[in-house]
């Protein structure tokens, strides 16, 4: 993203010979297909958890690795007398394999934090991800300056998302049990709340807060609550 974020524009403009009018219209044609990927990303991962909760990562990551591919096409291909179809099939492409892997990768944290700890895990989420946005320009202008050209270090930067990819795809091997082992300590939780909530209610000994202290309820409310789980997709 550093690239695409502090250079790619430029570049266009200075090694590939485009107009700046073009070359923005290029990075505003990725920006499209990122949101497009962005709304697949989270339909097909909707759809794929009924599946299993490891098809998603694994859609994430095949996608991340395919996305290097029309973006190495837009480095060293893409020049001003390439047709505007081909640019745009190209930007489009590169832009949805992107986007694709933000919102597995967001919907997969929910499902493997507990609630009480989820701000933090999404707090370091967002700032690894800014501190990487914010470091990824000065290690590609690090690259340039040690290859001796941008297209040699843009090349090199793009494997970041094959990196990326592979991490998405170790999540096939673990998200699974990760996600039970949350799910199992959420209803241990929600089963002590109930009992203490049981043994509170019967010390008052009101006729209403009796009724309330049921032990049935109690049982009614947990089940509910792990249905909900296998039927919402597992977000707590």
């Amino acid at each position: 993203w550093g690239v695409v974020n502090s250079y790619l524009n430029d570049y266009f403009h200075s090694n590939r010979g485009m107009t700046v009018e073009k070359a923005t219209t290029v990075i505003l044609v990725f920006g499209f297909g990122n949101f497009l990927g962005l709304v697949l990303g989270g339909v097909a991962g909707s759809l794929l958890y009924r599946k299993g909760p490891r098809i998603p990562p694994l859609f994430a990551g095949v996608m991340s690795i395919v996305g290097c591919f029309p973006m190495w096409l837009m480095i060293n291909f893409v020049y001003e007398a390439t047709p505007n179809s081909v640019v745009t099939i190209i930007s489009v492409l590169a832009g949805l394999c992107s986007g694709v892997t933000g919102p597995i990768v967001k919907s997969t944290l929910t499902n493997v934090t507990l609630p009480k700890t989820r701000g933090q895990a999404f707090a370091l989420q967002t700032t690894f991800d800014d501190v990487g946005r914010g470091l990824g320009p000065v290690f590609v202008a690090m690259l340039i300056s040690n290859l001796g050209g941008r297209t040699a270090a843009f090349n090199i930067a793009v494997f970041g998302w094959i990196l990326c990819g592979a991490f998405n795809l170790l999540l096939f091997f673990t998200v699974e049990r990760d996600e039970a082992a949350v799910q199992s300590r959420f209803a241990e939780s929600l089963h002590r709340t109930c009992t203490t909530d049981i043994v509170r209610q019967s010390s008052a000994g009101t006729p209403n807060e009796q009724e309330d202290s049921d032990p049935l309820l109690c049982a009614k409310r947990r089940r509910h609550v792990s249905e909900s789980l296998q039927t919402k997709g597992g977000v707590i």
